[in-house]
């Protein structure tokens, strides 16, 4: 059985995320991420279902980008305030 191995690039200042086969060493697909904005860390559900994007930004109002990843579409945006650095969730995926 062969396993192929993704890796989630946040792109910086392009608005997308690439998804990047490990083995092949190729980009497989992007995702745009709107409103536009500066992608910065990604953090994956430990199912892999969900990525959540940082909008690495000093305004207020800054948010998350929330990615269906089987779907390769994002879902919503959340609100989480001025500059997030990084983001983390705990291993039952319960909380980011």
């Amino acid at each position: 059985m062969t396993v192929i191995q993704f890796a989630l690039v946040a792109t910086g200042s392009s608005s997308l995320i690439a998804i990047v086969d490990l083995t092949a060493r190729t980009t497989v697909s992007t995702i745009a991420l709107t409103p536009n904005g500066t992608p910065k860390s990604i953090g994956v559900a430990p199912d892999g279902s969900t990525a959540y994007v940082i909008n690495h930004t000093g305004n207020p109002g800054s948010f998350v980008w929330v990615v269906n990843f089987a779907g390769r579409k994002m879902v919503k945006t959340p609100n989480v305030g001025g500059f997030p650095g990084s983001i983390a969730m705990i291993p039952d995926g319960s909380h980011v």
